[in-house]
């Protein structure tokens, strides 16, 4: 017998019968028989098999490859044995055939055959390996997974392909199923043999299939450690040299990619792999010359491979070898970007896979303009691109984006010459051939044809359609109404930049005869982007202008009014819809509620509009030049006419002829509707008449009016004293502090808070008076002027005055050693679109160059507060600088903010945040956070709330798993400052102090005191994860007492909620059980630990009785012992 077909199965119906019909021919041209062992299969392999041998053996699988795989071979009664798996078809067998019959196996010990490894249907990799092997007493397979078998020399290279379809891991189970099989025998081979380098490099590749890179590079710089240890030759190595390249260019880590190439090829320059990632790697880091050179040389090898050693080599594997196509298209790319148009031609003509040609296409098209050779562009649409309606459209698309190279003949030249397909991009130019003619009526056939196509899928250049339709008073609806909003608005500025004036006239004439309360919500869709492209143009008259944004305006109210939910709009729940426009327009409607009114109101809904928009500027710009012109007319006369009876209701106020005084009022009420000045005088006369209650309901409705009104503002500090509502009497001093330029009031403003925090603050009996303060009855402040003088940029927050003193803001940031984070935080900071805030950075005993950025930084910016520890207070246990303590308990700003200082702010966290919760009169206002990697940049998760309301703050104990994750961390929200100051005091006295988990327990104090919380769902905080950060490097036998405090405090605060339902118990228990788990693997994981200090941290969680009764309660118990004690088994194992 020459030859056994040896293979071992389980499980393999799905290629099994494909396989062995492959080894028909084999088994007819020479003495050859087919050994079949099962080890358990559940399916009809068994079946199957026996279809084609007699030879089928059962044996119960043990777990080891090599035992199994040699229990096979023991069967064998061949000369020579050739190992086949049932995932496995043979492809070309002739050279393996006449290995045998030539008697050329004679002369060797072992041969080879090429593998093709299937991914996604297509060949991902190919690898020599060793399969036909001389059968004798010493043969056998080593290793209890991936088995090597013990080949001996001479060898023969075969040019024989077996396809393999295990790789095929678009099949989730078999995917699953190979990686908990391979990783768990893996876990126990390492267990015996931690020195097996070839283990750890299987362990690698097995987590990178599995997509977890990371835990992948690890195993590999293991693998490698090894092998250095062992001496073995880097020529030996380039199997592992490879693998690593891969998986840092997965991890988009090019810069290494680019260096383990370079140490690969200073060994061999024979492996087609690492040309093909270093240059993927230069060109995604836009080395382009550096990237064509890598792509010349793959390409110089990739035909000819078998001549290389790498083709050879049997311990590496080979994923580029069929991806010749993908580098052409590289190299159009590549060449393109160098201006080498005629390269570009070159590989573009090498194209012959669609999905490659996609990519390329574009520069391919380009190249061919640029170079003028418009005959050998229709030869390659001809060719390549006619007849398939994907590259028709990309082909089209990329034509018209490179048109404006040519002159107007050649842009005829190429309407005509591309028109007489069927595709779309024909259509197009049919229709751009009408136009040219100036057809005055268009053929029916185009109308259903135009009428039919997908404009959602179209290039703007198809705009050209509808300005033709235009043009000759067709509708344009039917096209359009199933169009992408922001489409439509690209094709009708396509046309305006297109056509200009002409357009311009046409669409004017278009939107003159529409009466937006007579228009459907389809027509509605199709003409507010039109009237917005219009309104946003530099082309308009004045009374175009009006009238385009009148229309607007009008046909957006109507189609939001018929699309969501009135409450939405009536409530300005701009953060809940879907798009900036829809808030904008929200905005609108209430402001025009307001024009008429109360001009102060309107232009601060104008204000908001406009930061929800920016691009809406020269809209917003119209309406208040507007009103700015309403000012010069009527309106000042009846201003100074309204001052001077405001004035005379001043005097016979000061004379107490209260009488009088409502007389005045009364009449002057006939004339001016809902003044906020006249409901001080109103307050004031509520008081001489010692009616409070009437004070405090005229004060609301002032404020209503104008929030901002500084005589409201300080008289209701003076009514809410009287009141003994102290907090709401500073809250109303402090802005109207802001408000007045007139250096008295500031003084008495400023006496009379001293004089309500010593009375708020004293333990004896309040007195029955408020603070010595007159009332405000002079209006000496001046109006803050409500217009644009001379551009939009005054709208911005940056030109109006901020009060430093009382800041809406304390943003509080601690930084230590800080140098390479601290230029990022303070430019988030201190580049806030809101920027009523102070920054006050404590910085805790630094010792590289933070101290002294952040002094630059406090002696640019009068916003910025330095404080210094000369000792770190942790490391060196020391109390905080007293005037940082001082400052901080003394705090006078709305709201707080906590920023580490290796994180930093998006532009608008500060604007989103405070806007919200004063909207909502917030205590706390909660954002998102996208983490991301220090060592790769990479994005590694978000961590948003929800958006919503909430009052009482019990109801947030019904959405608390919903929740918990982004309110926990101290950082990515405002938090009012009396209740941060509160739940300070509240740590302070009961003497807390958590190793790990203050921010969870300070946060859950702050619900404790908070009546109210507001959520955004957008990520405005950005959060830096570091390997080496104080959280991983944090191992104490007393941390998971922080964490079951936490779960004390959680349950509590349920608790007086009302909200400890069974759902939420499950849910706190759920995040103590996984913070320990957390803390047990950190611990396991630690290499900078000994065994002596790691075992006791394990071994106090199991001890502690509290921990041990709240999880025996729920049943969680056995589950956390048996972690437990498995990590104790792990870190004494892993200590021999």
């Amino acid at each position: 017998m020459q030859l056994s077909i040896v293979m071992m199965v389980k499980n393999e119906s799905k290629y099994l019968d494909q396989c062995l019909k492959s080894l028909n021919s084999i088994r007819s041209q020479i003495e050859a028989e087919l050994i079949v062992l099962d080890t358990g299969s559940t399916d009809n392999t068994v079946n199957i098999a026996k279809k084609y041998t007699k030879k089928v053996f059962l044996k119960e699988w043990n777990g080891n490859f090599s035992d199994m795989r040699n229990t096979s071979i023991s069967y064998a009664k061949g000369q020579w044995v050739f190992i086949l798996d049932g995932d496995e078809v043979v492809d070309n067998p002739t050279d393996l055939i006449d290995f045998f019959k030539t008697n050329s196996y004679s002369k060797y010990n072992t041969a080879t055959v090429r593998i093709e490894n299937i991914y996604a249907g297509k060949i991902s990799s190919i690898m020599a390996q060793c399969r036909l092997f001389k059968r004798d007493s010493d043969f056998k397979y080593n290793g209890a997974i991936h088995e090597q078998p013990s080949a001996k020399k001479p060898l023969k290279n075969l040019n024989t392909n077996i396809i393999h379809y295990g790789y095929d891991m678009t099949d989730i189970q078999l995917k699953e199923r190979k990686y908990k099989r391979n990783t768990e025998i893996l876990f126990k081979e390492l267990k015996n043999n931690p020195d097996n380098y070839y283990y750890w490099f299987q362990l690698g590749q097995s987590y990178c299939a599995y997509d977890e890179y990371q835990k992948g590079l690890d195993a590999i710089l293991t693998a490698i450690d090894v092998m250095k240890k062992a001496k073995i030759e880097k020529s030996k190595m380039m199997f592992i040299f490879i693998y690593h390249m891969k998986i840092y260019f997965f991890m988009e880590r090019y810069d290494d990619v680019i260096a383990i190439a370079n140490e690969a090829l200073s060994i061999s320059k024979e492996y087609l792999d690492v040309y093909y990632y270093m240059g993927k790697a230069q060109q995604l880091q836009h080395k382009y010359q550096d990237a064509v050179k890598s792509f010349d040389r793959y390409l110089d090898m990739v035909f000819c491979y078998h001549k290389f050693k790498g083709y050879h080599d049997i311990t590496t594997e080979t994923a580029s070898v069929n991806s010749y196509e993908n580098i052409y298209a590289n190299m159009c790319l590549l060449h393109n970007k160098l201006s080498n148009y005629k390269r570009t031609i070159e590989y573009g003509c090498k194209l012959k896979q669609k999905e490659v040609l996609t990519g390329a296409l574009k520069a391919i098209v380009e190249a061919f303009v640029k170079e003028k050779e418009l005959k050998e562009l229709k030869s390659f649409y001809d060719k390549k691109i006619s007849g398939d309606i994907e590259l028709l459209n990309i082909f089209g698309a990329s034509l018209e984006k490179v048109k404006i190279y040519l002159d107007e003949a050649n842009k005829q030249r190429l309407v005509r010459e591309y028109s007489t397909g069927e595709d779309n991009y024909s259509l197009l130019n049919k229709i751009r051939l009408e136009n040219y003619k100036e057809s005055v009526t268009i053929d029916d056939r185009y109308v259903a044809l135009v009428n039919n196509l997908d404009l959602n899928e179209l290039a703007d250049e198809y705009a050209d359609i509808i300005y033709f339709l235009i043009k000759r008073d067709y509708s344009i609806v039917e096209l359009l109404s199933e169009t992408n909003t922001k489409k439509v608005e690209g094709y009708f500025n396509y046309l305006l930049k297109q056509y200009k004036k002409d357009f311009i006239k046409l669409a004017i004439e278009l939107t003159s005869q529409l009466t937006p309360s007579e228009m459907k919500l389809c027509e509605l869709r199709v003409y507010k982007p039109l009237a917005k492209v219009l309104a946003l143009s530099d082309n308009l008259d004045l009374q175009q202008l009006k009238e385009i944004i009148q229309l607007y305006s009008e046909m957006s109210f109507k189609y939001i009014s018929n699309t969501i939910n009135s409450q939405v709009i009536e409530n300005e729940m701009i953060y809940d819809v879907q798009d900036n426009e829809t808030a904008f327009i929200i905005l609108i409607y209430h402001a025009n509620k307001h024009k008429s009114t109360n001009k102060l109101k309107y232009v601060k809904y104008l204000r908001r509009a406009l930061k929800t928009m920016p691009n809406m500027g020269p809209i917003i710009e119209f309406l208040l030049k507007e009103i700015e012109e309403e000012k010069t007319n009527p309106y000042n006369q009846l201003k100074k006419e309204a001052e001077g009876v405001k004035e005379r209701i001043k005097l016979l106020l000061e004379e107490g002829n209260i009488e009088a005084a409502y007389h005045v009022i009364g009449e002057y009420e006939k004339i001016v509707n809902n003044d906020a000045d006249i409901f001080s005088f109103k307050i004031i006369m509520d008081l001489m008449s010692n009616n409070l209650e009437a004070a405090q309901q005229h004060l609301n409705m002032g404020l209503s009016l104008d929030e901002n009104n500084c005589d409201l503002l300080y008289n209701g500090g003076y009514i809410m004293a009287l009141s003994k509502n102290y907090e709401k009497a500073v809250e109303y001093y402090s802005r109207a502090l802001t408000l007045t330029d007139d250096e008295e009031l500031k003084k008495e403003i400023e006496l009379a808070i001293q004089d309500i925090k010593s009375i708020s603050s004293s333990n004896s009996i309040v007195k029955e008076s408020p603070p010595s303060v007159e009332l405000n009855i002079n209006n000496q402040h001046e109006e803050q002027s409500l217009l644009l003088k001379n551009s939009i940029k005054s709208l911005n927050d940056e030109n109006e005055d901020i009060h430093m003193k009382k800041p809406a803001v304390s943003i509080l940031t601690w930084a230590y050693n800080s140098e390479k984070y601290i230029v990022q935080c303070a430019e988030s900071v201190l580049n806030q679109s809101f920027s009523d805030f102070e920054w006050i950075v404590l910085d805790n005993g630094s010792t590289d160059g933070t101290s002294e950025m952040l002094a630059k930084y406090q002696k640019k910016d009068k916003r910025v507060k330095v404080f210094r520890n000369e000792l770190n207070c942790f490391i060196h246990k020391k109390q905080n600088n007293p005037d940082y303590t001082k400052y901080i308990d003394s705090l006078e700003s709305e709201y707080v903010c906590h920023l580490d200082s290796d994180d930093y702010l998006h532009k608008d966290f500060l604007r989103e945040l405070y806007f919200s919760a004063t909207k909502k009169n917030a205590d706390i206002a909660v954002g998102g956070t996208e983490m991301f990697s220090e060592e790769s940049g990479q994005t590694l998760g978000l961590r948003c709330p929800p958006s919503l309301y909430v009052s009482p703050i019990q109801k947030l104990g019904e959405r608390l798993p919903d929740f918990y994750g982004s309110f926990r961390p101290l950082w990515g929200k405002l938090v009012r400052t009396t209740i941060h100051l509160k739940a300070r005091d509240h740590v302070n006295q009961r003497k807390i102090k958590l190793l790990n988990g203050g921010d969870t327990m300070i946060s859950l104090v702050h619900l404790k005191y908070a009546s109210s919380l507001i959520s955004i769902h957008k990520a405005l905080h950005y959060y830096r994860i570091r390997s080496g950060s104080h959280y991983n490097s944090q191992i104490d036998t007393k941390r998971y007492q922080d964490y079951l405090l936490i779960y004390e405090e959680s349950k509590n605060l349920l608790t007086s909620w009302n909200q400890y339902s069974n759902s939420n118990q499950s849910f706190i228990l759920s995040v103590l059980f996984y913070s320990i788990k957390d803390l047990i693997d950190l611990t396991v994981n630690s290499t900078n630990v000994t065994l002596e200090s790691k075992i006791p941290v394990v071994t106090n969680i199991l001890a502690d009785k509290r921990l041990r009764e709240v999880f025996n309660n729920k049943g969680a118990l056995i589950k956390l012992l048996d972690y437990s004690i498995n990590s104790i088994n792990h870190m004494v194992n892993s200590n021999h």
